[in-house]
């Protein structure tokens, strides 16, 4: 069965996206963040009953070299990864950066602040998985590339500035390496999730979304940008 890499949280869209993938009869490796060791206990549980299989580490989303090292693990144990779901979706508290006086708007928007580092998260969450897995892909001619990020940074939200840049930048970052790997086989895509009404995406949607981009009836399709969900009503 084909190996898929996830990164994400596991109380998120990533956690969506990996049973959705061992039910398409995927085996996958799962890098997550921390604070869910139970969750994704019991995930890989109900995976190894069905047959299937979940390897699943607490890593940081920059630990290159850690993620790195989990891969290899996992192509020893299973066999050539196939394709890696960057679940780049970072839904933070902000608020009109551009409102209100200037020292207002600095606390927000400066980089380096603590909400501009929470909604670039998920961007350098991307980043680093894709620059993890690209060159093996690029050597065995062939990979799928997935990021998974927010539908504000293709129609901004005018309440989540950062998040719409952070989310459009993804964006841009797959459509790059799209046409920089495609010589090689390699296809890249990503999936703009829209927020449910309470805020979070509707990761059921989104996990069907990845799991189309991972099937063979997708092996053509590239640079392209799918929604999932539907935009809660005004």
């Amino acid at each position: 069965m084909p190996l898929v890499l996830v990164t994400g949280d596991p109380a998120g869209v990533g956690g969506a996206v990996v049973p959705r993938l061992v039910a398409a009869g995927h085996e996958v490796v799962f890098a997550h963040r921390g604070g869910a060791a139970e969750a994704v206990a019991e995930m890989a549980a109900k995976a190894a009953a069905g047959g299937g299989r979940v390897l699943a580490r607490e890593l940081a989303a920059d630990d290159e070299a850690a993620l790195r090292a989990l891969v290899r693990e996992a192509e020893e144990e299973i066999g050539p990864l196939a394709a890696v779901v960057a679940c780049a979706v970072d839904r933070v508290t902000e608020g009109p950066a551009t409102a209100g006086p200037a020292e207002a708007a600095d606390a927000v928007s400066g980089p380096g602040t603590e909400v501009w580092a929470a909604a670039t998260g998920g961007m350098d969450g991307a980043y680093h998985a894709v620059r993890t897995v690209i060159f093996s892909f690029v050597r065995r001619r062939g990979g799928r590339v997935i990021a998974v990020t927010s539908a504000a940074g293709l129609d901004g939200d005018p309440d989540r500035p950062l998040e719409s840049a952070a989310a459009a930048g993804v964006v841009g970052f797959v459509r790059s390496v799209a046409k920089e790997y495609a010589g090689y086989g390699v296809t890249a895509n990503a999936v703009a999730a829209a927020p449910a009404a309470a805020g979070a995406p509707e990761t059921a949607q989104v996990a069907d979304v990845v799991a189309f981009l991972v099937s063979d009836q997708a092996a053509s399709l590239t640079g392209q940008v799918l929604r999932a969900g539907a935009e809660p009503a005004a």
